[in-house]
């Protein structure tokens, strides 16, 4: 059996798809590095994208496979020569595996590589590497199984088609995803979700081998094909139940009690696996205290509020992250310190006539002390889209004193119904 599998791995179509396969996802990864360099879950899932966009090539690659042996019946004499149907089946099937699997581990590897050389902190999320195989898995067994029951050089594009549609059918349904973009310390990927999207891949294993392996193997026992297909077949639509029932394909991760914090008063802690981040939010801690005049957490180190704490590391309420980068980063520390001190101290009701006029100005004021911690001069250094942001520009030109005025007189307009 293993000369046979090595035999046909080496004469296998797919290893002409491989290599498209690797330049993908090392394409994928050279885009995103800035995102994931430094970082071991954002590496992971990095590499993870890179595998699950690379799948539907490989997809492809084995509806080929499966559309040459039906057209060929009985196939090369490598696989004529096994001892049942069912290794007659798995050899070609195996091969484009084994030869869809080698760029997910080379790229994984060279992420890995990488990343020990930018941090001394963490490792490598396994989870993220089982859901690219299971992911690939899924694909290779859907596109033979489609290769051969409709053996038509369509079906190789077709297949490929379908894989990229049900790839991005977790955007719309997390139960449902193949991939996560999500790479931050605070979620995981569920084990019973990748537990019950591996038992899909083995099912749909079972039913790509089924093809061909099941009218012969039928003939020699008290079996008929139509039951053998009924009893595969409904394992499958089983295993795409147990897939949604099982759940998010990512959960909340359980804090142990580890932080990185900066030196800063506030302190901000934040998760081990981005203590690369740590010189930034000093940075912006110590420009957080410049706007003390507007903004300042309150003086409580019993409960701890006068910190900041990244997102899961201590209780849902945390605001700190680094999801949405710098901006994202410097808004949360605004809508934390807002949170806690109730900024600005009058809030007037949806009904009233200057409700719009007060909130317009109540969301520039925001968006003004976000910009202020990131230090931004222009918001054509600003890589990222923020509704209504536009209107900061003229007070972004103006100096730094005459800024502090603009925002003191925005907070007095906001503060007026309530003085009157």
């Amino acid at each position: 059996m293993k000369q046979l599998l090595w035999v046909e791995i080496r004469r296998s179509p797919a290893k002409w798809w491989c290599g498209l396969s690797l330049t993908v996802i090392v394409a994928y990864l050279l885009v995103s590095h800035q995102q994931w360099v430094g970082v071991w879950p954002q590496a992971s899932m990095a590499a993870q994208v890179g595998a699950g966009l690379a799948s539907p090539l490989m997809t492809a690659a084995a509806a080929w496979v499966g559309f040459q042996r039906s057209k060929s019946q009985m196939g090369p004499q490598t696989t004529a020569s096994a001892r049942n149907p069912w290794e007659r089946e798995s050899l070609p099937l195996l091969a484009v595996l084994a030869w869809a699997f080698v760029p997910i581990v080379v790229g994984f590897l060279a992420m890995a590589v990488v990343n020990y050389g930018a941090t001394s902190s963490g490792h490598l999320w396994p989870t993220f590497l089982w859901l690219a195989l299971v992911t690939t898995l899924i694909g290779v067994s859907a596109g033979y199984f489609l290769g051969r029951c409709l053996p038509s050089p369509f079906t190789v594009a077709a297949a490929a088609l379908i894989m990229f549609m049900v790839l991005f059918l977790g955007e719309t349904n997390e139960r449902l995803a193949l991939l996560t973009y999500y790479g931050y310390p605070d979620e995981t990927v569920s084990w019973p979700a990748l537990a019950a999207r591996v038992g899909l891949a083995v099912s749909l294993l079972l039913l790509a081998l089924s093809v061909g392996a099941m009218r012969d193997w039928a003939a020699t026992r008290s079996l008929s094909p139509a039951t053998g297909w009924k009893v595969v077949t409904g394992l499958v639509v089983v295993m795409a139940v147990g897939v949604y029932v099982a759940g998010p394909l990512q959960t909340e991760r359980y804090f142990y009690g580890q932080v990185v914090c900066t030196d800063t008063y506030p302190v901000a802690c934040l998760w081990p696996e981005h203590e690369k981040y740590l010189p930034l939010v000093s940075e912006y801690v110590e420009r957080f205290n410049e706007l003390d005049e507007f903004l300042v957490l309150p003086d409580d180190p019993y409960k701890g509020i006068d910190e900041f704490w990244e997102a899961g590391t201590r209780n849902p309420n945390d605001q700190l992250t680094m999801f949405g980068g710098e901006f994202g980063t410097a808004s949360s520390m605004v809508e934390y310190a807002i949170g806690a001190t109730d900024f600005p101290g009058c809030h007037v009701d949806s009904d009233h006539a200057e409700y719009e006029t007060l909130a317009e100005a109540y969301w520039q004021l925001v968006d003004w002390f976000t910009l202020y911690i990131m230090d931004v001069d222009s918001l054509s250094t600003l890589d990222v889209f923020v509704p209504g942001i536009d209107a900061l520009e003229p007070v972004l030109q103006l100096p730094i004193e005459e800024q502090f005025a603009w925002a003191r007189a925005t907070v007095a307009q906001m503060k007026a119904p309530c003085d009157g």
